[in-house]
Order: C-alpha cells, then sequence, then structure tokens
C-alpha cells in the first residue's frame, strides 16, 4: 500500500503514467484507500517503456533501483 507522498505509476489508456499519493483513508474490512493525483510534469511512457516509468518512479521516491534479471 504506498504512502502520502510516495510516488507511483499506473496504466491509463496505453501509456504509462506517474502519479503521487495525495489522501490516504480507510475503507470497509480494516483496508486502507487512498487518492492519488497524475503529476503534469513527468514524461508520459509508452507501454513498452514500463520500466523506464519504474525506474523514474524509484529515483523520485529514493528508492535504490535494480534492473530486472
Amino acid at each position: 500500500m504506498p504512502r502520502l507522498g510516495q510516488f507511483g505509476f499506473h496504466l491509463n489508456r496505453g501509456s504509462w503514467r506517474i502519479y503521487q499519493v495525495t489522501s490516504v483513508f480507510p475503507v470497509a474490512g480494516g483496508l486502507s484507500g487512498y487518492g492519488m493525483t497524475e503529476l503534469e510534469h513527468e514524461s508520459i511512457y509508452p507501454i513498452e517503456e514500463r520500466e523506464k516509468a519504474r525506474e523514474r518512479v524509484y529515483e523520485l521516491n529514493g528508492w535504490n533501483y535494480r534492473p530486472p534479471k
């Protein structure tokens, strides 16, 4: 589950888009829901460039990116 302020990516209309979590709230069953906002200033990645979108999210979150084997 993403945390408030964390970045992520998702597929939208055939391209990968970067978003940021803007709210986290409780929902039924003790689970958490979250609101997200697409970042307009970030690149939009074609469907075949999923790994580039993932790498960018790792960079934004300050995580160490490791390419898949």
